[in-house]
């Protein structure tokens, strides 16, 4: 048998493997279809404009210049800067493109789980799931850290020489830093949980403020620097004063550092359907952004490396802005940076949180992780769940592992989900090209920067970060198939998940199926029909029903929301319009919808029911062959999601 043969008989195998792989993918989809989740039922006001993305982007990359005092020991102030700004190039540059271009293409509060899974189904989308959910942990777990560090190295002179007499000086001095920097890194942990549960408009807005407190400290140590008698500005870039790095694992620290201060652009993507007017915004707000994340840091590190003598450089670390602060304007300008490093540090793990929170909303909302996890605050409109347990796993994180570690962790996994987001903007592009996108893209070839850079960064990588990476990788999976055994036990069969043809043919039908009727206050719609989001119209009119109650105060303006939930959007009309041809039976004539919102608006019932009678059988129709191309998607394969 021919290799070509060979391979055609084993296609149905490889199919039958892929669709099981996708139904033990999502553990947690309930098996009569009814677990709803709050936070997609109500959709999340675009309070967000390119001032506060610019901000929340950042605060998510960057939040101020504390951080990357460390590459200065690790290869010299001419090879830091050299390397900031070819990272900014080559790494920074496209993620901007890319985020920007998924952002808008699919504007959803999840980001690249929603990515991945939209261009890859569930299987590839849990994988990178689990990738992001650990990356996201141990990112967010250095800030409270390093911040307990600033404080601690400023702090430290001041405690009591011998708080117990001379026995015990030496126990208090030693282990009071410890205490005091636990308490902290907790402390700081419950603020940005506290924060993020009022949310994300409270986020943008305090990230406003940081920014513009955050900046004019470390411009006044800028001039400061250079103004002292015996700054030598020329001395950073100087080649015979510079100590290369002489190992991998000295580049490894190196390159890891300087991406690190330099990733998490893609954090916007997870507030994408809280941003108006997102293609314009995400383009323009993510390149300010990318702007002053350089100039940020490279300012800093040139005037205050040429404020010191050159034999100080190899013993930079974190904090050292600080110190050279008090060297060239006193105790006052020391102070005032460790203030504003504690304020910047507050800032990127409050940014951050939101973020990562959405990204466990998201996976929650494909049920890769427990439905319960979506749920909104009955008052507040956040999901309070998803940010307690992202804030957990962050304590527990930042108090038991070091700085080395968590950034080894972070960068690898990091690593692999820059790969992944390189190809998911490669698959859009082919499965969804009628899709909106910004008025510039980065070039496929030009793709593989990034994705050669992140190549770099995991061959760099010392053999225990591998070792840790791909044993907190295998836990998790481990994790899921405990899982998996212990609701098989129960009685609960495994769901098959929604595929990408059947979401796909479910936005169709979003032109077909009739908006909720707010109006009826959650009676409307009563057919098992198939509404925008993939559930059934019962489990929607029920989920509604639940939520009713915690919103009843808001009274119309609440049901308002909920049917702008299931209304198309203009450009997602016009993008609906060239899905119709290939729908047969599902095709609806313009003046039926015209009438039939124009009775809506109207408010009269009995226009309603006149406008929408001659909708009856299609509707009845759009119903049932929403449940078939739920359940065989095939004829939808190039629809539009």
């Amino acid at each position: 048998m021919s290799a070509a043969a060979q391979l055609g008989a084993s296609l149905p195998l490889f199919s039958r493997l892929s669709k099981r792989l996708n139904t033990l993918s999502t553990p947690f989809i309930a098996d009569d279809g009814t677990g709803e989740d709050d936070y997609a039922l109500l959709p999340p006001p675009r309070l967000l404009g390119p001032l506060q993305l610019t901000a929340i982007t950042f605060f998510a990359v960057c939040g101020s210049a504390y951080g990357i005092e460390e590459a200065v020991s690790a290869g010299g102030p001419l090879l830091a800067i050299g390397t900031l700004l070819g990272v900014t190039l080559v790494w920074s540059l496209p993620m901007v493109l890319v985020v920007s271009e998924l952002s808008v293409a699919m504007p959803h509060s999840g980001g690249y789980i929603v990515w991945v899974h939209n261009a890859f189904g569930p299987a590839l989308a849990l994988l990178n799931g689990m990738v992001n959910l650990l990356c996201n942990v141990f990112d967010c777990a250095l800030y409270p850290l390093l911040l307990a560090q600033y404080v601690e190295r400023a702090l430290y002179p001041l405690l009591p020489p011998e708080p117990h007499g001379a026995h015990g000086a030496s126990w208090w001095r030693e282990l009071a830093p410890d205490v005091i920097g636990s308490c902290l890194r907790l402390a700081v942990v419950a603020l940005a949980a506290g924060v993020n549960v009022l949310g994300t408009s409270v986020v943008g807005i305090g990230m406003v403020a940081f920014m513009f407190l955050v900046s004019p400290p470390l411009l006044a140590l800028v001039l400061a620097s250079y103004a002292a008698p015996h700054t030598a500005p020329l001395a950073p870039f100087t080649p015979s004063l510079q100590e290369p790095p002489t190992t991998a694992a000295q580049w490894h620290f190196l390159l890891a550092l300087v991406m690190w201060n330099n990733c998490g652009y893609d954090s916007a993507g997870m507030v994408a359907s809280e941003v108006s007017d997102a293609p314009r915004t995400f383009p323009r707000a993510l390149t300010a952004a990318l702007v002053l994340t350089t100039v940020t840091y490279a300012l800093p590190l040139a005037a205050c490396t040429a404020a010191v003598p050159p034999s100080s450089w190899p013993e930079w670390g974190e904090g050292q802005f600080e110190i050279v602060a008090k060297q060239v304007g006193g105790p006052l300008l020391q102070y005032i940076l460790l203030a504003t490093s504690v304020t910047a540090e507050v800032g990127v793990l409050c940014t951050l949180m939101c973020t990562t929170s959405r990204a466990l909303v998201a996976m929650a909302q494909l049920r890769m992780l427990p439905g319960p996890l979506a749920r909104l605050h009955p008052s507040l409109g956040t999901p309070y769940l998803a940010i307690a347990l992202n804030s957990a796993l962050i304590a527990l994180a930042t108090t038991l592992l070091h700085l080395e570690a968590l950034l080894e962790i972070t960068m690898f996994f990091y690593a692999v989900n820059v790969i992944v987001q390189c190809a998911t903007v490669l698959r859009l592009r082919r499965t969804h090209p009628h899709r909106l996108r910004p008025s510039y893209t980065l070039p496929a070839p030009l793709l593989a920067l990034p994705a050669l850079c992140a190549l770099l960064l995991l061959v760099l990588t010392p053999a225990r970060g591998w070792l840790a990476a791909l044993s907190l990788f295998l836990v998790c999976l481990l994790l899921y198939a405990i899982i998996h055994l212990v609701r098989l036990a129960q009685g609960h069969k495994p769901a098959a998940p929604p595929s990408a043809r059947a979401t796909a043919a479910v936005e169709a039908l979003a032109v077909v199926v009739p908006p909720f009727n707010a109006s009826a206050h959650g009676n409307a719609h009563e057919a098992d029909g198939v509404c925008r989001d993939g559930r059934s119209s019962r489990a929607v009119m029920s989920a509604h029903s639940r939520a009713a109650p915690r919103h009843a105060g808001q009274g119309d303006a609440w049901f308002a929301r909920l049917t702008q939930r299931y209304r198309p959007l203009s450009d997602r009309e016009q993008e609906m319009q060239r899905a119709e041809g290939q729908l047969q039976g599902f095709e609806m004539s313009r003046r039926d919808r015209e009438e039939w919102d124009a009775a809506r608006d109207r408010g009269d019932e009995e226009d309603e029911d006149e406008a929408g009678g001659g909708r009856a059988e299609r509707e009845k129709g759009a119903s049932s062959g929403g449940r078939a191309a739920t359940a065989s998607a095939d004829e939808f394969v190039d629809i539009i999601e």
